[in-house]
């Protein structure tokens, strides 16, 4: 432990230029010995899991906050906020680039690469091969703060802290499941955000995704059998792009009763999810409640396909205002979808909906 005094003393943006950006610097604790400290990111790492090391600095900033009280936070908050992350930890499933230091990163750049031509068969190898230099083009993609802020008076936390009552921390729950809210409909596209040209797009936005008709249950004559095949139809359609699977179907709220309904006139038959979970090539069918009406996603579980981009896991911040009489609690983070193409726009994400 340092025995030397960080300055993270200041405006909320000055702490955090003071320490490259690490939002530990806005998590300060009282210890026993009655001494404030910050943990940090050190650059140090471990050496089996590569994960940077956090190394605890005595700094001057204030705080009624101990240690403690930061874990009962995280659990209140962040825990419950994470469990709500139902599309986006499907997505973090498939693949993750991890920002460091994330909070002083705005965009992500990448290239693009083209296909190039066919490798050359022969008998001898000596014939002359063709030599190819991919076609590129750069992508951005810009790295939004999510975030939901949360007050408590003074007064508030040194009752709490004496055992008059539990402090309410019903507010910071839901700001943190605000945030996970927000996360989720990035992913699923019924929010986007632009910045300086580039967009964060979700399943039902990216501007490179198939598209296809299917049926709505509520018409005359369909059966379960017509999902069935417009859903093979619309894999084959990825396929198609060289998109070869395993795939995760994820339908919306006016599917519900259709995919849990018997899929055919048989006793005990399986539901119409059941049969369509037996597809080759299909790796998850699922419900979610933020896509709207007939709406299906077919996503290919490649990280070259889709993927979460993470400059910043949920965590809560504080500071001060009004000389210390009033506190502020952040929960934020940087996490945002990534759907990819290649150059040709060729991608292995599918949006159905019905005729219109």
């Amino acid at each position: 432990m340092s025995s030397a005094v960080l300055d993270v003393g200041g405006d909320v943006f000055d702490r955090l230029q003071e320490v490259n950006m690490d939002p530990g610097a806005l998590r300060p604790y009282r210890c026993a010995d009655g001494k404030v400290r910050v943990s940090l990111l050190t650059n140090k790492r471990d050496t089996k899991t590569g994960k940077r090391l956090r190394k605890e600095y005595v700094v001057n900033a204030s705080t009624t906050m101990t240690k403690e009280a930061w874990l009962m936070f995280d659990k209140e908050v962040i825990d419950v906020a994470k469990a709500k992350l139902t599309l986006w930890n499907k997505l973090r499933g498939v693949g993750t680039l991890t920002i460091p230091d994330g909070m002083g990163v705005t965009k992500l750049e990448q290239q693009r690469r083209g296909d190039i031509t066919p490798a050359t068969i022969s008998m001898d190898g000596l014939r002359q091969g063709e030599a190819d230099i991919p076609e590129y083009d750069d992508i951005t993609l810009p790295l939004p703060i999510i975030h939901k802020d949360a007050d408590f008076g003074a007064r508030d936390l040194a009752v709490a802290k004496r055992g008059g009552q539990p402090l309410d921390t019903v507010n910071l729950r839901l700001a943190g499941q605000m945030v996970s809210l927000a996360v989720e409909e990035l992913t699923i596209g019924t929010r986007t955000f632009k910045h300086g040209g580039s967009t964060v797009y979700g399943y039902t936005t990216f501007p490179n995704r198939l598209t296809h008709t299917i049926t709505s249950p509520a018409a005359g004559g369909w059966t379960p059998a017509t999902i069935k095949t417009e859903i093979i139809a619309a894999i084959k359609k990825l396929i198609e792009q060289w998109h070869n699977g395993p795939f995760d179907i994820i339908y919306g709220l006016g599917w519900y009763s259709a995919m849990q309904a018997s899929y055919s006139t048989l006793y005990d038959s399986e539901t119409t999810a059941d049969v369509l979970r037996k597809l080759d090539k299909v790796a998850s069918v699922e419900m979610s409640d933020l896509l709207s009406g007939y709406q299906i996603i077919i996503a290919e579980r490649d990280p070259v396909v889709q993927r979460a981009v993470v400059g910043m896991d949920i965590t809560t911040v504080q500071w001060d205002s009004h000389g210390g009489m009033k506190k502020h609690y952040k929960v934020m983070c940087i996490m945002v979808p990534q759907f990819r193409a290649d150059i040709a726009g060729q991608t292995g994400i599918l949006h159905a909906n019905v005729s219109g």
